[in-house]
């Protein structure tokens, strides 16, 4: 037992039911006893469980991934704070570069989770390009193929073309 005016910590080691007895002296000589019967459970001990799930950023180098924590058990309601995030504490983050964080999940029952989760990236986006010069009038071509990024890749060309073929072209130049 450790003490100050007007407070005092009770450290136990096991769970149970336990007696708290004080006195308050008044400047009178008076004196009150108040006991109070405190009941330890498990629940007071229960810290929060949970897992997360990412969504990674569309472009690797962005800034648009998204982490969201799920509490499968503990004593709530729950507080989240997100390290390195001031001022979000719900328990979805939005709008993270990819890279690893540490959320701080805290219990109505005063315990504390720190949980890490990674937001992940896809690829640098690479291209590979095929180019037939022109031998004769509006006889060019271009072949692009797409590697790395998020696939289900669109090309759109300078000159209107979706496709990731852009033929019939003359000299000049296309992106």
């Amino acid at each position: 037992i450790t003490s100050a005016p007007d407070q005092a910590t009770i450290t136990v080691d096991k769970l149970g039911t336990y007696l708290v007895q004080g006195t308050v002296l008044f400047s009178t000589g008076d004196s009150c006893v108040r006991t109070n019967e405190i009941i330890l459970s498990s629940e007071d001990l229960e810290l929060p469980e949970a897992e997360y799930s990412s969504i990674p950023t569309t472009c690797n180098g962005g800034s648009d991934g998204t982490v969201t924590v799920n509490i499968t058990d503990g004593v709530g309601p729950f507080s989240y704070a997100w390290l390195g995030n001031p001022g979000v504490f719900g328990n979805i983050l939005t709008n993270q570069p990819a890279g690893p964080g540490t959320v701080r999940i805290k219990g109505d029952n005063g315990c504390v989770l720190l949980l890490d989760y990674l937001v992940e990236e896809p690829d640098t986006l690479l291209l590979d390009e095929g180019i037939i010069q022109v031998a004769c009038n509006n006889d060019g071509s271009i072949e692009v193929s797409a590697s790395g990024g998020t696939p289900n890749y669109e090309f759109v060309w300078s000159n209107g073309v979706i496709s990731r073929i852009n033929s019939g072209l003359q000299p000049g130049s296309y992106e």
